[in-house]
């Protein structure tokens, strides 16, 4: 068994680049079009369907008396 005692040393690549956002959009870029879009989706909607009528409301007959 070979069992190591020392402590280990890890360096860090300086040339490596800092984390970017991908080509194209950022986040945010999609998230404001996202955004757009389903509003533009909510103004066009049309209201085909209106509430059904209610069920005529129900009294208690009272024939305890």
């Amino acid at each position: 068994m070979n069992t190591l005692n020392t402590q280990m040393e890890l360096s860090f690549n300086n040339n490596t680049p800092a984390h970017r956002a991908p080509r194209g959009r950022t986040r945010l870029d999609q998230a404001q079009w996202w955004f757009a879009r389903i509003r533009q989706v909510v103004d066009a909607a049309v209201v085909t369907r209106s509430e059904p009528e209610a069920r005529p409301l129900q009294k208690r007959l009272d024939l305890a008396a």
